[in-house]
């Protein structure tokens, strides 16, 4: 019989990772800026500013890549890999 297989983004006692926060914490964030834009709108009848709208989701965007980035960097050291993708 095969041991359980631990969910991804979670440590060996079973507590969220860092970066898995910080993916959660994004969606949950642009989630709620969306709603309260989406209540502003009807109730004051105008959205948010666009530079505001921008650079939230912009903010919160780049966040996003970096962890990604920064997880696919830390898979490629554990399995040996080179950065040159171009090496033989």
């Amino acid at each position: 019989m095969s041991t359980p297989r631990r969910p991804s983004g979670r440590t060996e006692d079973g507590k969220l990772r860092f970066a898995s926060r910080i993916v959660y914490l994004g969606i949950l964030n642009i989630t709620i800026y969306t709603a309260v834009a989406f209540i502003m709108q009807w109730i004051t009848g105008s959205p948010p500013p666009d530079s505001l709208t921008a650079a939230f989701i912009g903010f919160w965007g780049t966040e996003m890549v970096a962890v990604a980035f920064i997880r696919v960097t830390k898979e490629k050291k554990k399995k040996g890999g080179s950065n040159d993708d171009y090496s033989e």
